[in-house]
């Protein structure tokens, strides 16, 4: 069915805008000498006839799209259309007419009619093949929204596969890392290794909780880090100091899964892990002003490092995840000094959804503050 019919409000517009058209058959009636009182409600019944007829371009153009048809089988397929279609016009008009005349009692009428039959069946062409190019620009531009819509899809199905990409390269780094630290501490610190391996399994069941869903509350994602930063802690003891400054508002904000972790770790792993006498790492959580919020790691490091290129692994997934989902709407900076080392995450803050599940909590005796 045509697209206008199948919409009442559609379908008065597309009659409102034949209004024009009576008034173009009423001016001309006129001038031809028809009787002053049947030509208003005839040029109003001739409009509405044509704009029923008007809409059959619509099946002859999926006939012959533009794109896949010659400009032969174009005019091939709408001419003798516009001219059976005009004829079928004047001959239901010439009826009217007749009509007409015995219901005003005005005779003569039929013959003034046919005095601008040529001039009416040129109009009616005219309008036809007006018709005709309104519906291949309809066309046209469905076939434009159909490409943007698809485009559109195929985009969010590409930034999909980025973040699964993006997302399962974390998992197995600090896998082979958190391994690593088991095989060293199962010779030196045997209950240190079972703990360890406990807290490794209860982070990585509490990951792969949240890690399917695109956003998590934000005091989840501390959850992970808390249980992270446990495992650490096992490892390097007193020598890994932790301060956290969280705001009391944020926790229910969303952010996308694990984006904290490779930032909590390059901390440990490249900053605090290799100072003999270990150094601290301050945790800020805070709201900023025009809706968003701002993320802080700061960590100690050795003065006497040598400087990195590149900002990283951990550093670039980070920024590729913000701006794959928040596009210039989010970002991160790095500030690399003597004995420090800055990283910020400012994003907009949003309000999750839906209540999700509680991430691994560490006890207040594995996080010193």
């Amino acid at each position: 069915m045509h697209p206008v019919l199948v919409n009442p409000r559609r379908l008065g517009i597309y009659l409102l805008a034949w209004l024009p058209f009576a008034g173009l058959l009423d001016g001309t009636l006129r001038s031809a000498g028809m009787d002053h009182a049947i030509v208003p409600p005839l040029a109003l019944a001739m409009a509405l006839f044509y704009a029923f007829l008007g809409l059959t371009p619509y099946y002859l153009c999926r006939l012959a799209p533009l794109p896949h048809s010659s400009i032969w089988r174009v005019l091939a397929i709408h001419a003798p259309a516009a001219s059976l279609t005009t004829s079928l016009w004047l001959a239901g008009a010439a009826m009217a007419v007749s009509v007409a005349e015995q219901a005003f009692d005005r005779s003569g009428q039929a013959a003034v009619y046919r005095q601008t039959a040529g001039g009416l069946f040129t109009l009616g062409v005219l309008v036809f093949a007006l018709s005709v190019a309104l519906h291949y620009l309809a066309m046209a531009f469905e076939r434009s929204r159909r490409a943007e819509r698809r485009a559109l899809e195929l985009q969010v199905v590409a930034r999909d596969a980025e973040l699964k990409v993006l997302r399962a390269q974390i998992d197995p780094h600090f896998l082979f890392n958190s391994l690593h630290s088991i095989a060293a501490l199962t010779t030196t610190d045997p209950p240190a290794a079972r703990r360890m391996c406990v807290l490794l399994g209860d982070f990585l069941r509490a990951s792969l909780r949240v890690g399917q869903r695109a956003f998590i509350r934000l005091d989840e994602e501390l959850a992970l880090v808390r249980g992270y930063l446990a495992i650490e802690q096992v490892r390097l003891g007193a020598r890994l100091r932790i301060v956290e400054h969280v705001a009391d508002n944020v926790g229910e904000l969303e952010i996308p899964p694990l984006l904290l972790h490779p930032l909590v770790e390059n901390a440990v792993t490249h900053g605090i892990g290799q100072l003999l006498e270990g150094g601290r790492l301050d945790l800020r959580v805070a709201p900023e002003p025009g809706g968003r919020v701002r993320l802080s790691l700061t960590n100690s490091c050795d003065p006497d490092r040598p400087r990195r290129a590149g900002t990283g692994v951990g550093l670039e997934n980070v920024r590729k995840r913000l701006a794959t989902v928040y596009g210039r709407e989010a970002g991160l900076a790095v500030r690399e000094q003597p004995d420090r080392f800055d990283a910020e995450v400012i994003l907009p803050a949003r309000a999750h959804a839906a209540e999700g599940a509680p991430g691994v909590q560490a006890s207040p005796s594995e996080i010193q503050a």
